[in-house]
């Protein structure tokens, strides 16, 4: 899947989580880079009135809460750190939702967030990675 294929989305109950572990392969192996995974979740959520709520028991929750740090990338950085993670929650919503989003909720709450904005925006400290 390329950039060009992704934007064949043009809203987030069209996306799966094997298309955004897909994007997340692309991000890994540098066919894509940070501003076109922003853009791209950037141009899901102004396809609508933003991300729709969804119950952490539904694997969407997952889904959308995956486009939002995406789309959040240099507000609250997301990095290539985070892919493992990001990748495991989106294997794991489609059979455990609930499990899924726990450990998606869990792993956001053990980042350092200040310290991470300040290493991304300090050149001499690094790009934002822990």
């Amino acid at each position: 899947m390329s950039l060009k294929q992704l934007k064949k989305f043009t809203s987030t109950t069209e996306i799966t989580a094997q298309d955004l572990i897909e994007t997340l392969d692309l991000w890994e192996q540098e066919d894509i880079n940070d501003d076109e995974v922003m853009l791209f979740a950037e141009g899901l959520y102004d396809s609508g009135p933003g991300f729709p709520f969804y119950p952490e028991s539904d694997p969407r929750f997952v889904i959308v809460n995956v486009l939002d740090a995406f789309v959040m990338m240099y507000t609250n950085p997301t990095t290539k750190d985070d892919i493992p993670a990001l990748r495991k929650s989106l294997e794991m919503c489609t059979t455990s939702p609930f499990e899924a989003s726990q450990y998606l909720k869990e792993y956001w709450n053990k980042i350092d967030w200040d310290s991470r904005l300040q290493r991304q925006y300090d050149p001499i400290k690094g790009d934002g990675v822990e």
